[in-house]
């Protein structure tokens, strides 16, 4: 049973914390606390949900009493010292990833951490960056094709900025410089394995209208600190045989993060082998954006829609090899990094796994 020391150092820990905010008291040379906790510098900015925020402070053999990591006033990961451990910290570090797509995009976000000493009182440090996220929902000018409209209702609300084109004539100039900023794309018209159409009905290649570009887009450096457009995380590309291949995942690039994670952390492609029907292309696109747009990963959505399928539950015919068939599993392609694989979330802090959505940040160095 904890001892009344402990219980008045549990029972103050509120106040202290809010007090902390306030105060900022001169470091003690060559110490204090910084933000972030390698001393480097913050990124340029947070988008998609595995961004990161961090403190690390030493204040000499001074003991450390309690720390806090703020990220906009709101308290996301904290230590008190327990008077019945052997001895409190003289260093300590808090990090949290979270999704940041909790702020709307445009956001200034401040991570702000703080630590008391024993004998010098609070230290803060503090750091700054823009939220960046931006959904591009762009629809070919067929007439017949009327699913965009599902995709940016479902996406309403999420805190992404929205790019719309609900049909028209556009050109693939214009869809280049839409995905300039773009961290979610979703396109629904007409395609082939290496090209898309753009609404004047122009091919989007693989490579020279998503790669080359991206490139350019991306700028020098690994994200998020590299000097131009934040990474795609999600493309889902509603049309004819893109799919056949992953040669689209070129929208991804650079496929790494400065974290040092595995190959399309938090990015995946999804995209159709065979021909698929205008007239399901609603259905289509719920089956898809809808638990992903409720923080499930691209891996759970597809394989829920593989099952619905397998149990008859949904029931589709595509074209393929120019034969009409029923719709199996695998017709619908998802291209992703191999840590359980297809793991990406639009919504809901990235876990690196395809469990059940967890809210929006994690702890993951608790001190």
């Amino acid at each position: 049973m904890p001892g009344k020391k402990a219980v008045v150092f549990r029972c103050i820990l509120a106040a202290a914390l809010w007090m902390g905010g306030l105060s900022s008291p001169a470091q003690p040379g060559g110490f204090g606390p910084q933000v972030p906790a390698d001393g480097g510098p913050m990124p340029r900015y947070f988008s998609g949900t595995n961004c990161r925020a961090s403190g690390y402070a030493q204040l000499g053999n001074e003991p450390i009493l309690f720390a806090y990591l703020h990220l906009n006033n709101e308290l996301v990961a904290s230590y008190a010292y327990d008077p019945n451990d052997p001895e409190p910290l003289h260093a300590i570090t808090l990090e949290v990833m979270f999704d940041s797509s909790h702020w709307m995009d445009g956001t200034e976000v401040e991570v702000k951490f703080g630590v008391y000493g024993a004998s010098t009182g609070w230290h803060v440090a503090t750091g700054r960056s823009v939220v960046q996220n931006k959904a591009m929902l762009w629809e070919h000018s067929d007439p017949r094709i009327d699913a965009v409209w599902l995709a940016e209702s479902l996406l309403q609300g999420k805190n992404y900025t929205l790019d719309v084109r609900n049909g028209g004539r556009w050109s693939r100039e214009e869809y280049i410089a839409a995905m300039d900023g773009s961290n979610v794309i979703f396109y629904d018209g007409h395609g082939t394995p290496d090209v898309h159409r753009a609404g004047d009905d122009n091919g989007i290649h693989w490579y020279d209208h998503y790669e080359l570009p991206r490139i350019q887009q991306i700028g020098g450096g690994i994200p998020p600190f590299n000097t131009g457009a934040p990474p795609v995380n999600f493309i889902y590309l509603l049309c004819c045989r893109c799919g056949v291949t992953n040669n689209f995942v070129r929208a991804c690039y650079p496929y790494y993060m400065a974290w040092g994670g595995p190959w399309m952390e938090n990015q995946a492609l999804m995209a159709w082998r065979p021909e698929v029907l205008l007239k399901d292309y609603e259905t289509l696109t719920a089956e898809i954006l809808g638990p992903m747009s409720e923080g499930q990963t691209a891996a759970f959505a597809h394989a829920e829609f593989n099952k619905r399928l397998s149990s008859g539950v949904l029931e589709f015919d595509v074209i393929d090899n120019g034969v009409i068939r029923p719709m199996v599993p695998g017709d619908l392609a998802l291209y992703a990094g191999p840590e359980e694989y297809g793991c990406v979330r639009i919504k809901s802090v990235y876990t690196g796994t395809n469990a059940p959505p967890v809210g929006w940040y994690r702890v993951t160095v608790p001190f």
